[in-house]
């Protein structure tokens, strides 16, 4: 594979920009909503099955878990301690060294006023790596202050510099869907050079590993792109195809792309739609007509099998088994890349065409009905009745006294000693017997120490 066709590191691990900021606010919920900050903790992890966590956001994730921990759980302080620190260590390490890229090693504390972050932050690292563990008090106004500084500095401008990037192209993919038009309905003889214009103009925003191709990625999987925006136009379970006229319009802007400044336009393309796939049996959502456009065009090249199986085992449907079966087209019989799906396809047949699944519904006759209400009836009965004697058992034992009316009543202790003539219960210190007597609970000394040898 030549180096203008190796693909860049996938480092996006969320579908859309809506689920990175509904992460963002899950982490940053107020300490009085745990629910909302543990599922914030959990899609990070999710997160990094997907692909590579972004540091920022893996930290702030680490910071919010820590924390749930301290307020919730049963931890010493020097369990916390420890946890804190180490969290507090990994984050400031990375973060300096992502700036360390000058020749010779510049110190934490340089790097740490490069990045804007507080100056005591490096001498709390340094405290913690080779002197006594801080304090459980500054260790906590530190999580905090990292915090803030992780979302001024990663989680707003990350969700800005997205917004800004589809506010930049939306209108170039607009003006580029008109021309196209355009030169379809007059079979080439539209305004070539305005979409020429716009076609170099998008290619511009594409190189390097530019934030804009995550977008135009998002951006080409919604409704009115790859997407038809009538739902009657969309791909349907049974009838899983793009129309024609959407192929014509976008195939000249991306191959365009994919043979100019972005050479993995189509493995990119690929992955995005793959994970935008979701499975409902009310019929098939914008993403999944947009898959068609991958599994049909004659330009697609799915050169990166790995990345896209692992996709669709993640989420397994009809739609990423019939991706499935396209990667498998064109290989031989004995391929490695057709032995290795082939037990999967297998899974998803049984999965979604066996008898379990719900597109096919079992028949039940009377007989078999009427025998299984029966077996569930006895079952019920046998648990009241067992329900009814442990709980006359338990009565017995505490001594509760069923009344004639049917309510239950408490003897009070020493009430019949009382009608006798002995001594009642009467009142005596918190921690004593009722006699009156300190109890010792110490152990003794052989019980205080684990055998030796």
């Amino acid at each position: 594979m030549s180096t203008a066709s190796k693909r860049l590191p996938r480092v996006c691990p969320w579908t859309t920009e809506e689920e990175f900021g509904q992460v963002h606010r899950w982490l940053y919920a107020p300490s009085t909503d745990p629910t909302s900050q543990e599922l914030g903790v959990k899609r990070v992890k999710a997160w990094s099955s997907r692909g590579r966590v972004p540091h920022a956001a893996e930290h702030t994730a680490s910071f919010i878990e820590v924390g749930l921990r301290d307020r919730y759980g049963a931890l010493t302080q020097h369990e916390l301690r420890l946890m804190y620190c180490m969290c507090f260590i990994r984050c400031i390490n990375d973060l300096v060294d992502q700036e360390q890229k000058s020749t010779h090693a510049l110190s934490v504390q340089g790097l740490a006023d490069r990045l804007g972050l507080p100056s005591w932050f490096a001498e709390l690292r340094h405290a913690g790596t080779h002197d006594a563990l801080p304090s459980l008090p500054v260790l906590r106004t530190a999580i905090s202050q990292a915090l803030s500084w992780l979302e001024d500095n990663y989680w707003n401008v990350q969700q800005n510099l997205t917004s800004e990037c589809v506010e930049d192209l939306r209108p170039l993919l607009l003006q580029y869907k008109e021309c196209q038009k355009k030169s379809i309905r007059s079979e080439g003889d539209g305004d070539e050079d305005g979409k020429e214009e716009v076609l170099d103009q998008l290619a511009s925003l594409m190189i390097g590993a530019s934030p804009y191709r995550e977008a135009f990625a998002n951006l080409l999987v919604e409704p009115g792109y790859l997407v038809p925006m009538g739902k009657r136009k969309r791909a349907t379970i049974d009838e899983m195809e793009l129309p024609r006229e959407l192929e014509r319009l976008w195939d000249p802007l991306l191959a365009h792309l994919g043979q100019g400044t972005w050479p993995t336009v189509w493995d990119d393309l690929s992955l995005t739609i793959v994970d935008r796939l979701e499975w409902s049996e009310d019929g098939v959502t914008g993403a999944r007509s947009g898959r068609q456009h991958m599994e049909r065009t004659q330009s697609v090249k799915l050169t990166l099998y790995e990345d896209i199986l692992e996709a669709c085992l993640r989420l397994p449907s009809p739609f990423t088994r019939s991706v499935l079966r396209r990667m498998c087209q064109g290989e031989d019989e004995g391929s490695s890349l057709v032995e290795e799906v082939k037990p999967v396809l297998e899974y998803m047949d049984r999965m979604f065409t066996g008898p379990s699944s719900s597109h096919q519904k079992r028949e039940v006759d009377e007989d078999e009905m009427k025998r299984e209400v029966d077996g569930m009836e006895g079952f019920l009965v046998k648990q009241a009745s067992h329900a009814q004697g442990t709980r006359k058992r338990m009565r017995e034992e505490v001594g509760v006294v069923s009344t004639e009316e049917g309510s239950n009543l408490w003897r009070k202790y020493g009430e019949d000693d009382n009608k006798e003539g002995k001594r009642a219960w009467k009142a005596c210190p918190l921690g004593c017997l009722p006699n009156g007597q300190i109890p010792d609970l110490s152990l003794p000394l052989e019980m205080d120490y684990p055998p030796s040898g």
